[in-house]
Order: C-alpha cells, then structure tokens, then sequence
C-alpha cells in the first residue's frame, strides 16, 4: 500500500501540466518517482530549509547545497520585507514551513452548486500577519 498524501488529488506543482493535459494526472498515478542525483540534493536542501533549527542537517549540507539555501532564505527576507514593510522585529508573525493546504474548487468555475474537486499543495513556508499572508514555493 503506498501512502498517498493527495488522497489521489493533484496536485497546486502540477496544476497548470494537468489542466493543459486533463487526463496526464491519471495516467501518471502510481508511478514511481524517480531518483537522481539532483533530486537527492534538492531534497537534502529543501529538508534544511524545512527544519533549519536541526544543526546535524545544516552541518550535511555541502558548500554549494549551502549557498542555495542561504539564497532561499534571503528570498524569504526580501519577500517579507515587501509584503510587510510596516512589520517591527516584535510584531506578531506566524511562519508554516512543509504544511498541506486544502481547498475545494468547483468542477465549473464560477458555479459554486457544481460538484466540487479537492487541491492541495505544500508550499516551503508561509509568513502570515494579520490577514496577509507570503506565501513561498522555491
């Protein structure tokens, strides 16, 4: 049995892929991921950026693994900065990193009484203040 946290759902990373080919998130069901060396060190950055308080992970990193993830986090910094300029170092922030968010859509946009389908995605992080919110996907 494998676990499937989409609950057999696409996907928001291959939402425009599927709506351009509607039938490509079935015929890709159950499929195995494949592995490779980039996909393994993208994995090791993502898992820091995730749990940058976890120093055996940080300290894994090799120097170039490194220099990504200091550049997503100046993404983060800059981003935030932006979104909220009026932010002191106390105010108060929330920050989700690797959460799954859900909602439902409808089948025909725009009719709300038309069954409706679920979609999730897992962004890195989401800063929230207020009711703003940055919402970050590397």
């Amino acid at each position: 049995m494998t676990n499937d946290p989409r609950r057999g759902w696409s996907s928001a990373s291959n939402a425009q892929a599927d709506i351009l080919c509607p039938g490509r998130h079935l015929a890709q069901a159950g499929l195995p991921e494949v592995e490779s060396e980039d996909a393994r060190s993208g994995t090791q950055i993502h898992d820091a950026l995730a749990s940058s308080g976890d120093v055996k992970l940080m300290q894994a990193l090799s120097l170039e693994q490194r220099e990504m993830f200091d550049r997503c986090r100046e993404v983060e910094k800059k981003g935030s900065a932006q979104m909220f300029p009026d932010q002191g170092p106390t105010a108060p922030m929330r920050v989700f990193r690797e959460v799954k968010l859900w909602c439902k859509l409808p089948k025909v946009p725009g009719d709300a009484s038309s069954p409706h389908f679920e979609h999730s995605g897992t962004p890195d992080v989401v800063m929230r203040s207020g009711n703003q919110a940055l919402i970050i996907d590397y």
